[in-house]
């Protein structure tokens, strides 16, 4: 049995819209794909525990599937394992953006609050892979219309993996259901 871990977006959730689109769409057409979508950690080291134990579990047969900051943590992990990763507009140098988290903060879908410290900044500066090497291993989804990260800084970040790249949009990525075939197509064939 295959398994898709999906990696939601920075202070959001396994309730986020991607998330329920992409279960839903399991069920319909691809039901023996064991999902797995866990709340993570807006801190990097705790994400990537909390990541890393599903991979190692599923080591064998497990595909990444993430969002924004997801697919940032993925690149981290597709580089480390060697495994497949469709990511949809990833992330690429979080921690130039996450000065605006510092403080108290409540997140997006749970209403949960956290503390996010100068500190945690330094987690993601640590993990960031500084140029990727498993080209192939790689799907990226951009939005040119995305408010919040510069598509073509992921375009010039990926350079060498697969790359789409579609007309207006935004960061949600408002076309993500209609790829959903494509990413289930490069992960799993």
């Amino acid at each position: 049995m295959f398994t898709l871990l999906y990696l939601h977006g920075f202070n959001s959730g396994p309730g986020s819209k991607k998330a329920r689109q992409t279960r839903e769409w399991l069920k319909k057409n691809a039901p023996s794909i064991n999902f797995i979508c866990p709340q993570l950690s807006p801190y990097a080291k705790e994400a990537l525990i909390q990541i890393e134990k599903i991979v190692n579990k599923y080591i064998d047969s497990i595909s990444l599937l993430g969002s924004s900051m997801g697919g940032f943590l993925g690149t981290y992990l597709v580089e480390k394992y060697s495994i497949k990763g469709a990511f949809v507009n990833p992330a690429v140098n979080p921690s130039r953006g996450l000065s605006n988290y510092i403080g108290q903060n409540r997140n997006y879908l749970s209403d949960e609050t956290w503390v996010f410290k100068k500190h945690h900044i330094s987690e993601y500066k640590e993990v960031t892979c500084k140029k990727i090497m498993k080209h192939g291993q790689y799907l990226i989804l951009l939005e040119t219309g995305d408010e919040v990260l510069n598509y073509k800084d992921a375009v010039q970040y990926y350079n060498g993996a697969s790359i789409i790249i579609v007309q207006g949009g935004e960061h949600r990525f408002v076309s993500y259901e209609k790829y959903l075939p494509k990413i289930y197509d490069f992960l799993f064939s």
